[in-house]
C-alpha cells in the first residue's frame, strides 16, 4: 500500500454540527457560577445525530471537575444523575458529546475527551467555547471530532480535528 493512501490529512469527516444558540447561554451562565479558582468548565451536550452525520445539539448540563496540582477528575456519579433526569424529561435527546471553555485545546482534552466516548458515544463532539476573555476580547467557538494517529497498526494518539459548526434555531 502506498504511503499517500493513509495519510489523509484534511479529509472529510462526515460529520455537522448544529447548536441551538440556548446551549451557549447554558455554558456562558456555567462559566459565570464556576467555582473560586477554576480556570474553565467542562459539561456533557445532549441532542441527536442523523444518518448523514448532522449532530444537533440541543441541550447540555454542567459536569463539575476537580483539578488537584497535574490530577483532574470529573464527578461521574454527578454526571449519571444529571443524565437520568435530563433523559426522563426529553428521552429523545442523548449525549452526543461535551463542551469546555477556553481559548485552545489542553492537555486535559484528551482525558476529558476518552470519558465521553466511555459514555455510548461514538464520535463524541468537543464543543469549545471561547468566552472572549483573552487578548482578542472576542467570543468564538469551535466543534471538533477526534481522529485516532496511527502508524500501520500501531496507534500513536490523537488528534483534534475541526468539523463544521452552525448555530441553528430550535423548533
Amino acid at each position: 500500500m502506498p504511503l499517500t493512501d493513509k495519510t489523509l490529512v484534511h479529509d472529510d469527516l462526515g460529520v455537522e454540527t448544529k447548536v441551538e444558540p440556548t446551549v451557549l447561554f447554558q455554558i456562558t451562565d456555567h462559566f459565570q457560577r464556576r467555582d473560586e479558582g477554576q480556570d474553565f468548565v467542562v459539561g456533557t451536550l445532549l441532542g441527536t445525530e442523523d444518518v448523514a452525520g448532522v449532530v444537533q445539539v440541543c441541550s447540555c448540563f454542567p459536569v463539575p471537575h476537580t483539578k488537584v496540582e497535574d490530577q483532574i477528575a470529573l464527578n461521574s456519579e454527578f454526571f449519571t444523575t444529571m443524565l437520568g433526569l435530563q433523559q426522563r424529561v426529553q428521552p429523545k435527546h442523548k449525549v452526543v458529546g461535551w463542551y469546555a471553555t477556553g481559548e485552545r485545546i489542553s492537555d486535559a482534552t484528551i482525558l476529558f475527551h476518552e470519558f465521553f466516548q466511555g459514555q455510548d458515544v461514538e464520535r463524541p463532539v468537543h464543543l469549545l467555547l471561547n468566552l472572549g476573555l483573552g487578548k482578542q476580547q472576542r467570543m468564538s467557538s469551535k466543534a471538533f471530532i477526534s481522529v485516532d494517529m496511527t502508524l500501520g497498526e500501531a496507534r500513536l494518539g490523537t488528534s483534534f480535528r475541526e468539523v463544521p459548526l452552525s448555530f441553528v434555531t430550535g423548533e
